[in-house]
């Protein structure tokens, strides 16, 4: 097994040219529908946080939806989302809503056609889903943080759900539709000659009895201001949170460790009506949440008063889970200085009864202490272009001789991700002070006429993230 200092020393021949490499920011913008759930050795502590509301009309809003992964600008994106904040959520007053760092996690899905009877309540509605997206968004951020999965340190999340074709009516929908049997050609409904209605308006007309779609017979269930089918009401999301070390402290550790629902029952009778698609929608919060932890949102096909069978989340899952990193910004961090040139110290010993001279070359990676002249979100390559001060001192033998105090910076496009720093080695040395090279004098003289001095020695190097050092030297 290698010793610290070589497994370093491994490391710097590798880091030496790492810092050249371009860093992408990967950013989770659309998970697909299939990705899994991240894996646990435990159950996370899942809560039921949101459950079917209300209906919107289906109109043009899945062309707009689809706008949201096309990088469309960010206020014609703000646009669209309001105008559904306020048709949805925004309809049920909250003093949450009126918090400024409120985050809102959307979760847009679309249906397939087909749709079976099944079992109401049961786990696992039987509806197809077609493609889903999850977005995050803030009204004051920009159109990048919309699409990604950091909420950096909210400590209030709006969970909003829309399940786009689902089978249902709005209430002027039913009211058209005032006729036990009916046919529907374009816009116009006519009744069965003899079979006229007189339940009046909408509210009537659902007390009336079971209402049952007339294309194939499955039941719909009253839902806010309108009816659906069953199965997309039998729908419900749950969260979970887990409080996690912070990043910053998380990277000091490791240098450390380098050293040593809403719904209505089914009346009796049946009333046949023809259904339109529209927007299922449902919302929840989740509140007081732990700063920094990791945040999952998931949906499930069937009613919020059935749990998730154990060991089944993954097969009964609504389209994606959304994982979302709730990371506030720091003034402070950890990081590891890379020298790009050699620090040269003089040694004096005695050999032979005569004082000899000699340089040596030290040079050894450094644990960095990172503090920011703003704010940042350490998890940004681009955090990198922030000015720093930085302290360090060496990963080897003795590190408190050799002292590190200098400042970095990032630069665009070249240092994405790292920066150049240079600074001053207060470097503490052992130096006679009065016998020179040449001289005649034993070890033990030697030793009792050498004092330890400070010099200072000018540094640069790469500044680079914890992580990526022990990513590399992980590898050897």
């Amino acid at each position: 097994m290698r010793t610290l200092a070589g497994r370093i020393a491994v490391g710097l021949s590798l880091l030496g040219s790492f810092w050249l490499e371009p860093v992408v920011l990967a950013q989770i913008a659309q998970p697909s529908m299939t990705t899994p759930a991240a894996t646990t050795n435990k159950e996370l502590p899942w809560k039921p946080v949101a459950s079917p509301q209300g209906l919107l009309p289906l109109g043009d809003y899945p062309d707009k939806f689809k706008a949201f992964d096309q990088l469309a600008k960010f206020e014609d994106t703000k646009k669209v989302v309001e105008e559904l904040l306020n048709a949805t959520v925004r309809r049920l007053p909250s003093p949450v809503l009126a918090k400024k760092d409120l985050v809102y996690a959307i979760h847009v899905v679309e249906f397939g056609d087909q749709v079976k009877t099944g079992d109401a309540g049961k786990q696992g509605a039987d509806v197809k889903v077609k493609s889903n997206s999850w977005y995050l968004y803030h009204k004051n951020v920009s159109f990048d943080e919309f699409t990604g999965q950091r909420i950096f340190g909210s400590r209030d999340v709006v969970v909003l759900f829309l399940h786009v074709n689902a089978k249902g009516l709005l209430s002027n929908g039913l009211q058209e539709q005032n006729c036990d049997a009916l046919t529907r050609t374009g816009a116009a409904v006519s009744c069965t000659a003899g079979e006229a209605n007189d339940n009046g308006p909408n509210s009537a007309f659902l007390g009336a009895g079971t209402l049952v779609d007339a294309s194939n017979g499955l039941k719909l269930r009253a839902l806010g201001d309108g009816a659906v089918v069953s199965a997309y009401a039998d729908v419900h999301y749950e969260a979970a949170v887990v409080k996690k070390v912070p990043a910053n402290i998380q990277n000091l550790l490791s240098i450390l460790k380098l050293l040593g629902i809403v719904s209505e029952g089914a009346q009796p009778g049946l009333r046949r009506v023809v259904t339109d698609k529209v927007i299922v929608w449902g919302s929840g919060t989740i509140t007081d949440m732990a700063v920094p932890s990791d945040v999952h949102i998931a949906g499930y096909g069937f009613a919020i008063d059935n749990p998730v069978p154990a060991g089944q989340r993954d097969s009964l899952r609504l389209g994606a889970e959304a994982a979302l990193d709730n990371e506030g910004r720091y003034w402070w961090d950890a990081s590891i200085g890379i020298p790009v040139h050699k620090i040269k110290d003089v040694q004096y010993s005695s050999s032979e009864g005569t004082v000899e001279a000699k340089q040596v070359d030290k040079q050894s990676a450094y644990a960095m202490f990172n503090v920011m002249a703003w704010p940042v979100d350490i998890k940004d390559p681009k955090s990198s272009l922030v000015p720093r001060v930085l302290l360090g001192f060496p990963l080897s033998s003795s590190p408190w001789d050799r002292l590190f105090v200098g400042g970095g910076i990032g630069i665009p496009k070249l240092m994405l991700g790292n920066q150049f720093f240079a600074g001053v080695v207060f470097n503490r040395v052992s130096k006679p002070q009065t016998l020179a090279p040449g001289a005649a004098a034993s070890p033990a003289e030697l030793a009792n006429d050498s004092r330890l001095q400070t010099e200072k020695k000018l540094m640069i190097g790469i500044n680079v993230p914890v992580k990526s050092v022990l990513d590399k030297l992980l590898k050897q």
